[in-house]
């Protein structure tokens, strides 16, 4: 919707407002779907004579206006990737989530019939579905609204949250995320009872499988067991065959060698025989008489020969067969050997196996253990926060209980305050006549004095003064300047006198040194910003052993020069004088500088007392509250003090620069950390406000508020809440002061005194480290 032209002429027109864009709107349509809308018109109406040429300009968040006229349009909205305003510029896509419950909270704060509803459903549809880490950064959305505007939205996200807590990695992310979040304290409140007991469940569910593991273990054990006796079994009896044929081996063996001697000893009585025979033919043949008895003996001897050599034959065939089987034997025992060997093999294995899993069974009945122990624990737990919310339930019926008799109150007061703001309008509107005949004497004045400036004879006149008027100064009724330079210079010429904001020097320095000492700082480096002609630099002098490790600070010149001489005269008083040379030497560091201008930074840290030495702890008395009052302050970008982590620490010379606007807080914060020792120092501030700066929880909504744009921040500004973390706030309650303007003692205290409270701030610069360019502008 690049345009929307009202086509309703009569009455009071209405407009909406998006990023400097007015947009006119059908009037009719508008008021048909928003109550809200259609009252204040009629209201408009009412109190104009002549609305024809009123306007109601509406401004709000402009993605969520759109989205809203969409819906009064057409009767529906879609969420689109980008979202192009009719300036020309286009938002990003933001997580559906929380577009929806912008615009649920659009639909009950303007009161468009049909909106919220729609809204609430498109947020429980899948397509808006919340991870884990995307889920704080949705309710933190939803908490920037009031709780009317998004009350069953917290619902829906609690039901979501709850869901997300039976996942153990998606509870912790949650809740790791929550704990960064002092406004989200009452939303993990919420969720406190219902932590533990997801635990116990998780508990009692590991529990079982553990029990199952065990069974099945124990399963595997009884299998194994089973398997290693059927292998034994098998092992023995191949033992005992082989034990068997063992004896068997082992008689063939003795047969063989009996075999052997045997042929051997027959072996010999052939040879014998043989010999005998030779011996019978030799004797025939000497003596013939004898040949018939050698020769009978011969073929005696010759039929024994055969016979044993048939003998010694079959005996050499029977040896040769129990070698063969000697070698068949030998050949099972092998086999037989390492068939008992293989199954040797497994049984070891399985009794290893059994080994580790009646091990692992005692780690699992030990775990079982430890798991009983965390659920008895978590049982406790829950018991205790049981006993905590109903606390917090007998707490919240006395809040009850209070918030009816405040009611009751108002009711009471609420006459008396109608009467008072019936007599504040009385007041303005005889403040504004007041003013408007104040204009008129001094134009009448004016003229008559430049009447008589005419005539000669007048000016001999002594008593003309009396007719001459007097001029009313143009801010009689506009508050003090405190972000203005030119009202500090007027004030300290006016007045040098020692002048203290908010509390004594000897509280505050009292605050600072139990702050040193808490963080630990051995050698403390003070920088004073905004000193005026305050006592507190002569009592910081009290924390350090040099006293130019004190440097006060001020952008008016005169301040710079009445608190040096002040803090002069109070070194003579103590006779601190003869000890040194001259004055000079027994006084703190005193400098004129501007802390919101990158030049003055710069110059300061280089100055001769400072000679480039960061400073460890910085002391704000209400300064942040002074520079506050101001404008925003014009920047060029990419700043001249950079980030080393950010991609314009060494901006391009060549690219066009960027003019931009940012709160003082954010320039102050980012000039007093180029100022600071990283990881170390301390900025410790003393003000009247409870919210003193943008860039902390409660963050602000809109850059008019004070909130800085991610697009100044991309264009090379550091980001504040990089360079400093909140480490502690306190409030501090101020003696009420006494009828004379002095601090009431406890004796002197004074009675139905309202109390006051001041805050105390204490900022740590984090390890972020920051550069600053030669030619510093801004």
């Amino acid at each position: 919707m690049a345009s929307l032209t009202n086509k309703n002429d009569a009455g009071v027109k209405i407009a909406f407002k998006c990023e400097g864009c007015i947009l006119d709107v059908d009037v009719a349509a508008v008021c048909a779907r928003s109550n809200m809308i259609k009252a204040i018109k009629a209201m408009v109406d009412a109190a104009l004579t002549d609305s024809s040429n009123a306007r109601i300009i509406i401004t709000d968040e402009a993605h969520t206006l759109l989205l809203m006229l969409e819906y009064i349009y057409l009767g529906h909205y879609d969420v689109r990737d980008t979202f192009e305003l009719p300036t020309g510029l286009v938002h990003g896509k933001h997580h559906p989530a929380i577009s929806h419950i912008r615009v649920h909270a659009f639909g009950k704060k303007y009161k468009v019939s049909g909106l919220a509803t729609l809204a609430l459903e498109k947020l429980r549809c899948p397509e808006s579905y919340i991870a884990a880490e995307d889920f704080v950064g949705v309710l933190r959305v939803a908490y920037q609204y009031s709780a009317e505007e998004t009350d069953d939205v917290r619902t829906d996200l609690l039901a979501v949250a709850l869901a997300r807590f039976d996942n153990v990695v998606a509870s912790q992310v949650i809740l790791t995320q929550l704990a960064e979040f002092e406004e989200l304290r009452d939303f993990a409140a919420q969720l406190l009872p219902h932590i533990s007991r997801f635990a116990a469940v998780r508990l009692s569910k590991s529990n079982d499988q553990n029990a199952k593991l065990v069974a099945h273990k124990n399963e595997t054990i009884q299998l194994l067991e089973t398997e290693v006796s059927t292998h034994k079994a098998r092992a023995d009896i191949h033992i005992g065959k082989f034990c068997a044929m063992r004896e068997k081996y082992e008689g063939e063996l003795i047969k063989s060698d009996g075999l052997e001697k045997l042929l051997t000893a027959r072996s010999k009585q052939l040879e014998v025989a043989m010999a005998r025979i030779a011996d019978l033919e030799s004797a025939s043949s000497r003596d013939p008489a004898q040949g018939d008895a050698s020769k009978t003996q011969i073929l005696g001897l010759q039929n024994l020969l055969k016979y044993e050599q048939a003998r010694a034959a079959r005996t050499q065939t029977q040896l040769d067969q129990s070698d063969l089987k000697v070698q068949r034997l030998q050949s099972q025992v092998r086999g037989c050997e390492a068939k008992i060997r293989r199954l040797q093999s497994p049984v070891h294995g399985h009794e290893a196996k059994t080994e580790r899993l009646q091990s692992q069974i005692r780690g699992c009945e030990a775990k079982n253990e430890r798991l009983q122990s965390q659920i008895r624990g978590c049982e406790a737990k829950i018991e205790r926060l049981q006993s905590q919310v109903r606390g917090y339930e007998g707490k919240l019926q006395r809040l009850k209980s209070e918030k009816r008799d405040l009611l009751g109150m108002i009711k009471i007061v609420k006459p008396r305050f109608l009467e008072l703001n019936q007599q504040a309008r009385e007041y303005r509107r005889e403040r504004d006549e007041a003013r408007e005949k104040l204009r008129r004497d001094a134009k009448e004045a004016s003229e008559i004095s430049r009447k008589a400036s005419s005539a000669k004879s007048w000016y001999q006149m002594q008593d003309l003064r009396q007719f001459t008027p007097l001029s009313a100064p143009s801010s009689f009724f506009m508050p003090p300047s405190f972000a203005e330079q030119a009202y500090w210079d007027q004030r300290f010429r006016d007045n040098r006198n020692a002048f203290e904001w908010l509390l004594p020097p000897p509280d505050v320095a009292q605050l600072i040194g139990d702050i040193i000492r808490d963080a630990s700082i051995d050698s403390p480096r003070i920088l004073h910003i905004g000193a005026g002609t305050s006592n507190l630099s002569s009592h910081l002098k009290n924390l350090i052993s040099d006293s130019k490790d004190v440097c006060n600070t001020d952008f008016s010149k005169e301040a710079v020069a009445v608190g040096k001489a002040l803090e002069a005269e109070q070194v003579q008083a103590a006779g601190e004088l003869p000890r040194r040379e001259n004055v000079d030497e027994c006084l703190t560091l005193w400098e004129q500088s501007n802390h919101l201008s990158a030049d003055d930074t710069k110059q300061l840290l280089h100055s001769d007392g400072n000679n480039g030495r960061l400073f460890n702890t910085i002391v704000d008395k209400s300064t942040s509250d002074a520079i506050s009052c101001g404008l925003d302050v014009e920047i060029t970008l990419p700043y001249a003090i950079n980030s080393n982590t950010t991609s314009q620490t060494n901006p391009d010379s060549s690219a066009p620069a960027q003019i931009a606007k940012v709160h003082p807080l954010h320039l102050l914060a980012v000039h007093l950390a180029a100022l600071t020792e990283p990881s170390k120092g301390r900025w410790v501030v003393v003000s009247y406000n409870e919210d003193r700066f943008p860039f902390f929880s409660p963050f602000v909504a809109t850059h008019a508020e004070g909130a800085l744009r991610d697009d100044i921040i991309d264009a090379g500004f550091p980001d504040p809440k990089r360079l400093w973390t909140l480490v502690e706030k306190r409030q501090i309650k101020v003696p009420p002061p006494s009828s004379d303007g002095g601090i009431v003692t406890q004796a002197r205290r004074v009675v139905h005194t309202p109390d006051v409270f001041h805050w105390v701030y204490v900022l740590a610069r984090t390890d972020v480290q920051l550069t600053m360019r030669d030619s510093a502008s801004g």
